[in-house]
């Protein structure tokens, strides 16, 4: 087996743990939210609203499946549906306080755990992981 495999055979152990404890420990004062819902929070802190459209295809997700992600928040007051005057079947899905109040705590939370991760590794490596990160997201 090839060098690449070898790592992708490892890596593909390695990264669902990896994973799991980044949703789980990094986002620990949400656990009441699904992983989903605190992706679709990510993306609208970045952007504070968007089309129901550019939602869809920005969380890469089906549109039933977004507009459950939409109606769940929107019950717990995070996201507000907004109608398009000159369209009216459009619909703009927009970010409440409290739903940025809670996106701004996931990032830090976030930001704290990374920094708790990043501690094993120099400064260097930590400039190297980065740029591998960056490349690795460019292409997918």
């Amino acid at each position: 087996m090839g060098t690449k495999k070898k790592i992708a055979k490892e890596l593909s152990t390695v990264m669902p743990k990896i994973v799991r404890m980044i949703v789980l420990k990094f986002t620990k004062n949400y656990q009441h939210l699904p992983p989903a819902q605190i992706f679709a929070l990510l993306l609208m802190a970045d952007v504070r609203q968007l089309k129901f459209s550019q939602f869809v295809k920005q969380l890469n997700v089906s549109a039933p499946t977004a507009s459950v992600i939409v109606s769940r928040l929107v019950k717990q007051g995070m996201i507000k549906r907004l109608a398009d005057m000159s369209d009216k079947r459009a619909v703009t899905v927009a970010l409440t306080a409290r739903g940025m109040k809670a996106a701004r705590e996931i990032k830090k939370s976030i930001q704290k755990q990374w920094c708790l991760i990043l501690e094993v590794l120099t400064v260097r490596e930590c400039q190297e992981y980065l740029a591998i990160v960056r490349k690795i997201a460019d292409r997918i």
